[in-house]
């Protein structure tokens, strides 16, 4: 999503792969399973897009905090804490105060997204006679489930005041697919690093432990003696596998996935058993708070083939205007008919990474 200064996009490149630009262009097909009129589809998403802003608003507005006390200076971009708050005036208000075990965040008062907008559409500020139509609801449905796919996680788990930020650090430029797709890039790193004769690859290798700064190497400055000997940096790091095989390490690099780390902090709160990866010293409650408040969301992607593409015509979009049909210029429908919604969205997989589009598969 976005490639300028995007080092994806720029593995991509240096491994030869082609990359197609994403099309904006969706056609939406309504409950009459035809194409719904591009206006009024407009109308609808508009008003999605004023009740995100006005829900916004609403939380920043003081008069819904003069009586509450705390800050603002906690970020949550997941918030599955917001959700079971048992706080009565909260619940009143549709909002929901957190707090955190460690003691240099102060309290948050926040809500989560789909909160937000229920309140915003609670206090009526924004009325739309489209909205109220079944067409029209199954048109918000829709912008619901696709904000849920640019968020990766269900409204009621995000942070309405923070969920939106992420708008302020996208990449700029074209979005654009990998035609091979993501292997083509991980497979071009991992041939580059074969080239270094110091490089090992270590498979099925259960860990058990993992030591860090084991001995700090001695920062030169300007007072230590610049004859004094330097500690081996490969001291510091160690990693131990659970049949108790070790490796010395300059730097350790950690990319366990969340689930697991989520595990050990429950692990070493509920018992001393020695299961799990150990880290040594134990990571600083930092990092045990963002493991404990950071969600992870859940995105499925379903793949059909059939054996003829009886979606597609050989026609252009104004001319196939109205019908169900994708054209030669669009690959991408939005479901908004009212039936399986959370199946949003349908790509033309065929067509859009196809070389030759006159004979797409």
């Amino acid at each position: 999503h976005g490639k300028e200064g995007n080092l994806v996009h720029n593995e991509a490149i240096n491994a030869g792969s082609t990359l197609v630009k994403n099309s904006k262009d969706i056609k939406m097909i309504g409950e009459e399973k035809t194409e719904v009129d591009e206006n009024y589809t407009s109308e609808v998403c508009d008003l999605h897009n004023k009740l995100l802003e006005e829900s916004v608003k609403i939380l920043q507005n003081k008069t819904h905090l003069q009586n509450q006390k705390g800050s603002f200076n906690l970020i949550r971009w997941y918030a599955p804490p917001l959700a079971a708050n048992t706080n009565p005036e909260a619940r009143k208000n549709r909002f929901q105060r957190t707090d955190v075990s460690s003691k240099r965040y102060k309290e948050s008062f926040d809500c989560t997204i789909d909160r937000a907008l229920g309140q915003a559409l609670w206090d009526g500020k924004i009325v739309d006679k489209n909205a109220m139509m079944s067409q029209g609801r199954y048109i918000l449905g829709w912008n619901k489930k696709n904000e849920e796919f640019v968020h990766k996680a269900s409204l009621n788990s995000i942070s309405a005041l923070y969920g939106m930020l992420q708008d302020k650090h996208t990449y700029t430029g074209d979005h654009v697919y990998i035609q091979k797709g993501y292997t083509s890039i991980v497979d071009h790193i991992y041939r580059e690093c074969q080239e270094y004769s110091q490089f090992k690859t270590y498979l099925n290798y259960e860990i058990n432990k993992i030591e860090y700064a084991r001995l700090s190497p001695l920062i030169r400055n300007s007072n230590v003696s610049k004859s004094e000997d330097k500690i081996e940096v490969s001291s510091t790091c160690r990693v131990t596998s659970v049949d108790d095989s070790k490796h010395d390490l300059d730097f350790i690099v950690s990319a366990l996935p969340l689930g697991i780390l989520k595990e050990n902090e429950m692990i070493e709160s509920e018992s001393k058993a020695s299961r799990g990866v150990q880290f040594e010293p134990a990571l600083s409650q930092d990092k045990l708070d963002a493991i404990h408040a950071v969600g992870v969301g859940c995105l499925n992607k379903v793949v059909l083939q059939f054996s003829n593409a009886f979606w597609r015509k050989q026609d252009s979009k104004k001319k196939l205007k109205g019908s169900p049909f994708l054209g030669n210029e669009t690959y991408l429908i939005g479901n908004a008919t009212g039936l399986h919604p959370q199946y949003y969205l349908f790509y033309d997989i065929g067509y859009l990474l196809a070389e030759d589009k006159k004979n797409a598969p």
